[in-house]
């Protein structure tokens, strides 16, 4: 990181336009990509939950969101919109009881 400090952004920039062409499956591939670098940055796995979600592909999507909640530790209770995607992820997997717990 210290020798390419914008070598993530890449990413991000990437993923930016394929989602503003409409081409989830490639943002889901890039984010897919800098998610597998960086395994610890809740945000980018945030990321790809929405986007696998918007792909039709609900177990990435519920993977993503299970390890934003394993890593985002900090003795606060999960986010409301973290709480939604993991009821969206269940609900397109069509476990419906499954999101209803979530709630």
């Amino acid at each position: 990181m210290v020798e390419a400090p914008l070598y993530f952004e890449a990413f991000e920039r990437k993923a930016r336009i394929c989602m503003e062409m409409g081409d989830y499956a490639e943002v889901q591939r890039t984010v897919e990509d800098a998610s597998r670098r960086s395994v610890r940055n809740h945000a980018r796995k945030r990321l790809l939950a929405d986007v696998a979600l918007r792909n039709g592909d609900a177990e990435t999507a519920r993977r993503a969101i299970a390890v934003v909640f394993e890593i985002d530790v900090l003795g606060e209770p999960p986010s409301t919109a973290d709480r939604l995607i993991l009821v969206r992820t269940h609900l397109e997997a069509g476990d419906t009881l499954v999101a209803d717990q979530a709630m």
